[in-house]
């Protein structure tokens, strides 16, 4: 099962994530995988035959480390991101014929597909039998990557290449949206350690809010594109204060039949 993270930088995903694993009953502690736990369990099997025998004898916590370096080396991450282009290359394309792809300049067009076509190169390879039984907890996955339709300029979005985006790329089992107001998402972001996204390092104060209001009109298209579309699949929680009820919601929502 996989289940991926969306809100607005600042919302909360990755601190909401690792309060969802840490809570996980011992019981069940080997159903809730992180996405690198994931890649690593299935690396140890299809990955490059060069680097599977290193990741099957380090012990887990070194091969969770040496794993990103070996799979950004690896034949077989080219091999899933040509397949994921394969199947779902027109995904990009719905953003590459937009105006805010038009509109953006060259580095951040740069960053933007270059994530996007990593994130597809991993959702490839975790699409494994492996995987069936477990929960797999991505932060920045595929709807995620729906911000490349985001920008700190003024160009409107046109909602039909979001649809399209959308449409095109594989949806996962269920989408936990983090929601909390654009000024929340800023205070919080330019509050943590690592500061501004890579896109707004570069961005004045005027600028970073308006991507935020960008943001979170963003947020409100895909939210109702999944309450038409996909309603089984979204769960959207208000995250202005506790991770730990979120956590809670998501665990319940996991548990239900």
């Amino acid at each position: 099962m996989i289940v991926e993270f969306l809100g607005m930088p600042g919302s909360g995903k990755s601190t909401v994530m690792r309060q969802l694993f840490s809570d996980a009953p011992p019981a069940r502690e080997d159903r809730y995988l992180l996405e690198e736990a994931a890649l690593l369990m299935v690396a140890r099997r299809k990955i490059d035959g060069i680097f599977r025998t290193p990741l099957r004898l380090l012990p887990d916590g070194l091969a969770m480390q040496v794993c990103p370096k070996l799979w950004w080396r690896s034949y077989k991450r080219s091999e899933c991101q040509a397949r994921f282009l394969a199947r779902h290359g027109a995904a990009l394309g719905a953003f590459t014929s937009s105006g805010i792809h038009a509109a953006m300049s060259t580095a951040d067009r740069f960053r933007v597909i270059e994530s996007f076509l990593e994130t597809g190169a991993v959702r490839e390879f975790l699409d494994d039998p492996q995987m069936a039984d477990r929960i797999v907890l991505i932060g920045e996955g595929l709807v995620q990557k729906s911000f490349m339709f985001v920008d700190h300029s003024d160009v409107i979005v046109d909602t039909v290449d979001v649809v399209g985006y959308l449409e095109k790329i594989p949806l996962p089992d269920l989408v936990v949206h983090l929601r909390v107001s654009a000024s929340v998402g800023y205070e919080r972001m330019t509050g943590r350690a690592s500061g501004l996204t890579q896109r707004l390092k570069a961005t004045d104060a005027a600028a970073t809010r308006r991507f935020m209001d960008n943001a979170a009109r963003h947020l409100d298209l895909l939210s109702g594109w999944f309450a038409r579309n996909q309603p089984d699949r979204m769960l959207t929680i208000d995250n202005q204060e506790s991770a730990a009820s979120a956590a809670a919601a998501i665990r319940a929502r996991l548990a239900a039949p």
